[in-house]
């Protein structure tokens, strides 16, 4: 891709306006320990130092269509609360436009000084970003001289912000998104084996898509979370009260005599719900990390947000960080429990989740293929 925001020299930034789309759809308390707000911030500091005036854009959540009437976001869905982590990180002057009247927007860019920064509110508070609207798009490529999308976890997805808007104006991907085609173009273009594919978390459909488009590049497949409880679902086993995709019964069942997936010998159970894969599963995933030259891993494998079901996706963590192959980590939940620390030399650490496994699986990516 020519079209690559480091390639641009102060002299094609300086003193621009410039429209950034980052992803801040971050749900955890303290934002400034999120991967996907740490990644924004190499783009943002790239704009500052060519001395650019820089908009940025997001969305949070999905507000209500009330939100979307009064234009007024709750609180889990304002943007507000990046202005301080913003200013603190940058060090500069951050400014929030809760407005969202394009007039008022326009009149604090035309205040913008280089290397400023006008932190626009929640996106989706116009029901046009989701519907695509071509009038919107233009709208938004009239406040900038140029566009450039770091949001690579919305990229697959048709927004007005994310891909029409690129059409109207000069338009780049930013850090983070060249970091993420770089980094997954490995996974794509590789025959290097044993790899290795985890999944876990709720949603099975997009993860078992990627089989079919991978299949003869996979070598194993380690499941858990509810994509395993939706597999023992379609086995018959009982799985009492827990949680699995009912939406995804029938597209699994093709795969369930597949010789390359590894359910869990053993599960955590509370409530009479699975929470989390037993010790024997997690010797026997991390067995067979050990041995992996590659590994793409979407998806946390038990429940998480209790106590009791954290250890075994932490144990894949260690396994996964310890070992020597090459290995991409995608997905909120387990970003989150990583934290937003440091790639390794052998390790990327991907913002993306259901964009992760559609770019792998070489679906359309509208906010990447119009750059």
């Amino acid at each position: 891709m020519k079209h690559f925001l480091s390639k641009l020299s102060k002299r094609d930034l300086s003193e621009k306006i410039v429209l950034v789309r980052v992803d801040f759809n971050i749900t955890q308390k303290n934002v400034t320990q999120s991967l996907r707000f740490t990644r924004a911030l190499e783009t943002i500091h790239f704009l500052k130092k060519n001395n650019a005036k820089i908009v940025v854009v997001s969305h949070r959540g999905r507000p209500l269509p009330s939100e979307q009437k009064s234009k007024k976001a709750k609180k889990e869905h304002s943007l507000e609360i990046f202005k301080a982590p913003l200013k603190e990180k940058i060090k500069t002057a951050v400014y929030f436009d809760a407005s969202c009247h394009f007039s008022t927007i326009q009149r604090h860019i035309n205040e913008l000084k280089p290397k400023e920064i006008l932190l626009l509110e929640n996106i989706r508070l116009w029901k046009e970003e989701e519907r695509n609207s071509a009038s919107f798009a233009k709208k938004l490529a009239s406040l900038a001289n140029i566009y450039v999308n770091d949001a690579f976890a919305v990229s697959h997805r048709t927004h007005a912000s994310v891909a029409r808007i690129a059409t109207y104006m000069p338009a780049y991907a930013g850090l983070t998104l060249e970091k993420e085609i770089k980094n997954l173009s490995i996974i794509k273009k590789t025959n290097i084996h044993p790899l290795v594919f985890i999944i876990g978390g709720v949603k099975a459909t997009d993860k078992i898509e990627i089989l079919s488009a991978l299949s003869k590049k996979i070598d194993t497949v380690l499941v858990g979370g509810g994509v395993a409880n939706t597999f023992f679902q379609a086995l018959q086993i009982p799985i009492g009260a827990s949680v699995y995709d009912k939406s995804a019964l029938k597209l699994v069942e093709c795969y369930v005599s597949n010789k390359k997936i590894i359910l869990p010998d053993d599960v955590v159970i509370k409530n009479r719900a699975i929470v989390d894969i037993g010790e024997k599963a997690q010797k026997h995933f991390c067995s067979i990390i050990k041995k992996a030259k590659m590994i793409v891993w979407n998806g946390p494998l038990g429940y998480i947000e209790d106590k009791n079901g954290r250890q075994g996706t932490r144990a894949i963590v260690h396994a996964v960080f310890k070992s020597k192959a090459y290995a991409v980590i995608g997905g909120g939940e387990t970003q989150e429990l990583i934290g937003a620390q440091d790639d390794k030399k052998n390790i990327f650490i991907s913002t993306g989740g259901g964009a992760l496994l559609a770019y792998l699986s070489g679906k359309k990516m509208p906010g990447i293929d119009v750059l």
